[in-house]
């Protein structure tokens, strides 16, 4: 995290071989993933799980990674990062070990700073998924073969949508 207050910063890191460059939100998501495997994600993962559900991820490793995760939480009492990685299957590890070697040392080292940028981090990721279904709904709307009733119930969605998006504003 640079010094600049942003969540996640701007030039991504080298890729792993053969991969494609990550969006925003791949990135974001990384990084979500970078803070609970770093710590201890017995707690943080109901902290994650009330504001973003896994399923809204849309990194399909990084969602994986987290569904492991919450199944390896629920079966341990502890959390073992070497054990969790052996654990995971072989496909998933270069995911992992991207997160768990994100250096966030400097965070790690000052539990409210951890904190904080916890919480903005998952305040970040709860804005652009109810952005990206507001924009989906948009999109559904302007369909042309939206029947009135439909795009009547998506207004109300949309309307939900944009005082959760005004709620979560207000909390910056």
């Amino acid at each position: 995290v640079q010094k600049t207050g942003r969540v996640v910063p701007s030039d991504t890191k080298p890729e792993l071989p053969g991969q494609e460059t990550l969006t925003r939100r791949e990135r974001l998501e990384l990084y979500v993933l970078a803070l609970l495997v770093q710590e201890n994600p017995v707690v943080k993962l109901q902290n994650l799980t009330a504001v973003v559900r896994v399923d809204e991820f849309l990194y399909p490793a990084v969602q994986k990674v987290l569904e492991r995760l919450v199944s390896w939480c629920a079966a341990h009492a502890s959390y073992e990062p070497k054990e969790f990685a052996n654990a995971l299957a072989k496909e998933l590890l270069p995911v992992f070990d991207e997160a768990f070697l994100w250096d966030i040392s400097d965070i790690l080292l000052d539990a409210s700073r951890f904190d904080r940028e916890w919480k903005k981090t998952l305040l970040e990721l709860r804005k652009l998924t109810v952005r990206e279904k507001m924009n989906r709904l948009v999109s559904t709307m302007q369909d042309e073969n939206a029947s009135a009733t439909d795009i009547s119930s998506l207004e109300e969605t949309l309307k939900a949508l944009t005082l959760e998006r005004a709620a979560i504003e207000k909390e910056r």
